[in-house]
């Protein structure tokens, strides 16, 4: 963890997460520090909601773990994995009714997956030509039998 002097800011560092974005959008893009979702509209909470999973899945030491789907398809919700729980325990944000935990979950699995900066990018429009799928969706998923469209789960 980084503390900066001038401020008092908490930066978590994802340790071998890499990504190739391409050309165009590497030129469009600002940097932004990994973590930090003021790039967003502020929303229904959203920012709040971002910052606090990114931090809880830092602490917990689990980007490694966030790359899998949950185990016995149960999703990020209804799972005993134990990287879950350890995620869970240190997410302060009170406000989650069951479908933005789970939507904050994906998130959370789209940057453990693509990277920091593939998921500001998509984000914010900026999607390699090559691969237009749902920015809020992983583009990577571990392979897994699904019961329905696995579009429809976030």
């Amino acid at each position: 963890m980084f503390t900066s002097t001038l401020e008092k800011i908490e930066i978590y560092i994802i340790p071998n997460l890499y990504v190739k974005t391409s050309k165009e959008a590497k030129k469009q893009m600002t940097s932004y520090i990994p973590g930090d979702f003021t790039f967003l509209p502020a929303n229904l909470g959203e920012r709040e909601m971002l910052a606090d999973a990114y931090k809880a899945v830092s602490i917990s030491e689990a980007w490694d773990a966030m790359k899998q789907e949950p185990s016995g398809g149960k999703g990020f919700m209804f799972s005993d994995d134990a990287w879950i729980s350890q995620i869970n325990r240190h997410i302060k944000y009170d406000g989650h009714s069951g479908g933005s935990y789970g939507w904050t979950m994906r998130q959370m699995q789209f940057i453990a997956l693509n990277g920091w900066d593939a998921y500001v990018a998509r984000r914010l429009g900026h999607v390699n030509s090559s691969s237009e799928a749902n920015p809020t969706q992983p583009t990577q998923i571990p392979s897994r039998s699904y019961t329905r469209d696995p579009a429809s789960v976030i």
